[in-house]
């Protein structure tokens, strides 16, 4: 019975860091359907496992993963105020409006091990990471930029970063590669679980390098269990670089009136969601629509 309750453990913890017994009960039970033991086995074998319990609820996690989060606290900590900057004296191009060079000489200026920049949809993140990559490579920092994703290699890419998946730099001989003094740059790193995490630090630390981690938390979390940039940010000393200003749904870019009010409610939509507001987005969106149908069925011919 213990090796279907172990495969429980895996299905149940590998998306959720907190989950309840009845559903890791559930899981064990799906998986040893047919085999010789009880429900009452069952539960004796996850009452005396060694699962960090929420007091008063049937909450849950694994051992494993709270010892990842804490890792990760730990690095986040131990590695505050350590390092030289990347590159204090860099001159950001003029292009970049002021929030984005304020940001990129933030990074550069940063004496952590760990670094946070926070951008969300439209703020123009992808052209400031690329800037703060220049800045590293021209103070002479050997640089590696991940995302979780294939097609986020492909914007990147598009955006002019040489960049790869998470994944391929997991793959060991990929880890044991890394070039002394790397500064590993992790972009949409909302969507990375803790323990993966935790080897992308771990791996930083082998090499002396450095990390920063730039994603934003209210978009799409973590694929895998544990949110490791949500907790970053929110349990640590930590303090984000942060870029709040919309800058792709712009009316100033249309010459029409009405195609002016709908960017401006397109982007009043885009706001919310970047907020946090997922309700109000959608109801704004709802009211452009029909604002705009209503406004083409008036329009004289």
């Amino acid at each position: 019975m213990s090796a279907f309750l172990a495969w429980a453990e895996k299905h149940v913890f590998e998306r959720s860091a907190v989950s309840t017994d009845y559903e890791l009960m559930s899981a064990a039970l799906m998986r040893g359907r047919g085999e010789s033991f009880t429900l009452d086995d069952l539960k004796a074998a996850v009452a005396s496992a060694d699962y960090a319990r929420e007091t008063g609820t049937r909450k849950l996690t694994h051992p494993e993963t709270l010892r990842a989060e804490w890792k990760l606290l730990l690095s986040a900590r131990d590695g505050r105020g350590i390092c030289v900057p990347l590159n204090a004296h860099y001159a950001p191009a003029p292009e970049l409006k002021p929030d984005q060079r304020n940001a990129v000489g933030r990074i550069l200026r940063s004496r952590d091990f760990i670094t946070l920049f926070q951008g969300g949809a439209g703020t123009g993140k992808s052209y400031t990471l690329r800037e703060i990559v220049r800045g590293l490579e021209t103070a002479g920092h050997a640089v590696r930029v991940f995302v979780p994703q294939h097609q986020q290699v492909a914007d990147l890419r598009r955006a002019g970063l040489d960049a790869d998946t998470v994944a391929r730099l997991l793959a060991f001989s990929n880890l044991a590669t890394l070039r002394r003094g790397t500064v590993v740059v992790v972009d949409e790193s909302g969507q990375i679980g803790s323990k993966d995490m935790l080897r992308i630090i771990d791996a930083a630390h082998e090499c002396g390098g450095r990390v920063i981690l730039s994603g934003d938390t209210r978009q799409q979390g973590a694929v895998a269990a544990s949110d490791a940039l949500r907790i970053l940010e929110t349990q640590t000393c930590l303090v984000p670089v942060r870029l709040d200003t919309i800058r792709r749904q712009n009316p100033d870019t249309v010459s029409a009136h009405e195609q002016k009010r709908e960017v401006r409610h397109y982007r009043s939509a885009v706001k919310a969601a970047a907020d946090g507001w997922l309700a109000e987005s959608l109801e704004k969106l709802e009211n452009a629509r029909l604002g705009t149908r209503k406004r083409r069925r008036n329009s004289p011919e």
